[in-house]
């Protein structure tokens, strides 16, 4: 992918559904996604996940799910994940230099949690999907 490509302010369009029988397999097409590295790319996009951009773990996964029988509707979805970090590269958490100990006799000890669900989101298997934060002091524990 070109580095002069637009940016996208989200890693996946909100009314995007993917399936297994949605879209075509020619031969034409299964060698058009061998040529271009598919499973090269998410490979990439895993490494960038697990050390810089957390934000794209949904995502992703839902494009590791392919990498045997991948097609070029999931080739369009990894292009705009690479399109969503060129637009976020310069984002990142920040964290106060202020340790615990100073917010021990300060505040009282509160832990905010937030969770999220979406419910048979998987077409073909019917699985939901899940994830979770919880906060303390500030800063992202879990």
């Amino acid at each position: 992918m070109e580095l002069s490509c637009k940016s996208v302010s989200t890693p996946l369009e909100s009314s995007l559904k993917l399936s297994k029988d949605q879209f075509s397999s020619s031969k034409e097409k299964r060698r058009k996604m061998v040529e271009i590295s598919y499973k090269l790319t998410v490979g990439s996009l895993m490494y960038a996940m697990v050390c810089t951009q957390l934000d794209i773990v949904f995502v992703v996964g839902i494009v590791s799910r392919r990498l045997v029988n991948s097609k070029n509707t999931h080739w369009s979805i990894v292009e705009r994940i690479m399109q969503y970090i060129k637009g976020t590269s310069n984002h990142g958490l920040l964290y106060k230099g202020t340790s615990i100990q100073n917010l021990l006799p300060k505040t009282n000890v509160i832990c905010h949690g937030y969770s999220n669900a979406n419910w048979v989101d998987d077409i073909n298997t019917r699985k939901s999907t899940s994830r979770y934060v919880f906060i303390l002091f500030l800063a992202i524990i879990s």
